[in-house]
């Protein structure tokens, strides 16, 4: 689809850049920094379609919707990436297990089953993916003066709290039943 490619940068030394930190309109009169990852929609365009609405809150599709309600209005980054991380952890057994039965019950052509799979698997690919929720994607962003850095061979990403890391571990464990 069209999109824009923006960033601010400046050198801060050999083969190093720093991306400036810029203000952007995110929303009807809400400014905000723009996350890494994430997806935005120009104010006054058409509202998109969420094809994991019909599904009821509890509904895997809806899990990163769930996640994000959790951390709204808490502004201190360690506190929310805990509250994610603890939630994960008291709840991965039951999401592990709404996967395991949402998917037998595809194979046994149950056509809700299988469609909701659709949604998640294939109409919905980015709604699984937290980096496009903005309060999910903030608890992840290491440095919000650097966005460019490298995941280290232990796939620890600098500056990032262990907290969001052994929750993020946690979520893409969350299909391993």
């Amino acid at each position: 689809v069209p999109h824009l490619h923006f960033h601010v940068e400046r050198s801060i030394g050999k083969n190093e850049i720093m991306t400036v930190p810029t203000v952007f309109k995110i929303g009807y009169g809400e400014m905000g920094k723009i996350v890494e990852g994430v997806l935005y929609e120009a104010p006054g365009d058409k509202p998109s379609i969420d094809p994991t609405a019909v599904y009821p809150e509890d509904s895997l599709a809806r899990l990163p919707d769930r996640l994000e309600k959790l951390i709204v209005g808490i502004g201190d980054k360690e506190e929310a990436s805990k509250v994610f991380r603890d939630y994960m952890k008291e709840n991965l057994p039951k999401i592990n297990q709404q996967w395991k039965d949402l998917t037998n019950k595809a194979m046994d052509l149950d056509r809700k089953a299988q469609r909701e799979l659709e949604v998640i698997m294939n109409e919905c690919l980015d709604c699984m993916n937290i980096n496009f929720n903005h309060e999910l994607a903030r608890i992840f962003d290491p440095d919000p003066e650097i966005v460019f850095y490298e995941v280290t061979v232990d796939m620890k990403m600098p500056g990032m709290s262990d907290a969001a890391q052994e929750g993020l571990i946690l979520y893409w464990q969350m299909s391993s039943y």
